[in-house]
């Protein structure tokens, strides 16, 4: 299912520590979510002076993923989401 909604509806974390910019979409088995690494993005407090993102950031994307596919099916379920 496409949702296209701000990762941050889906998963109660704020800002810096929300690495996600939005999730694009889910079902059962699945999730894509997006994020940008670029200046004044989500990650921009984590970019080295040269612009990268350390590679150990993937991880912590990962399981916000994860967390974002789980927000999304509480809320389907009926569960009132914990605001960050």
């Amino acid at each position: 299912m496409v949702i296209n909604s701000p990762a941050a509806r889906w998963l109660p974390h704020a800002a810096p520590m929300l690495l996600l910019d939005k999730l694009i979409a889910v079902d059962d088995e699945q999730v894509h979510c997006q994020v940008s690494t670029c200046a004044g993005g989500v990650l921009t407090p984590f970019l080295t002076p040269q612009g990268e993102l350390p590679a150990w950031f993937g991880v912590e994307m990962m399981a916000q993923t994860v967390g974002v596919w789980s927000g999304w099916h509480a809320k389907q379920g009926g569960a009132t989401l914990i605001p960050p």
